[in-house]
């Protein structure tokens, strides 16, 4: 994510991705079919993290708006 940060995706690839992990380009292969199943498959992790951030405490039974504002004031 911090290479992508730092460069854009559009010029994010995988000889720079191992080059930023200190592996060798062919790993990354072990791992990923390729850039864009690396890159899926990052942002559906992403995605996990946040939803579970956001929903950290939240109890369904408690009244509504209560817990809509403990998503609001979850740190994600």
């Amino acid at each position: 994510m911090q290479l992508i940060n730092e460069v854009g995706l559009a010029e994010i690839s995988i000889s720079k991705i191992a080059k930023e992990a200190g592996i060798a380009p062919g790993t990354v292969y072990t791992y990923f079919d390729n850039k864009d199943d690396m890159l899926r498959k990052l942002f559906l992790e992403a995605k996990k993290d946040m939803q579970k951030k956001i929903s950290d405490g939240v109890n369904i039974s408690e009244p509504t708006e209560a817990e809509f504002k403990k998503i609001l004031n979850n740190d994600i």
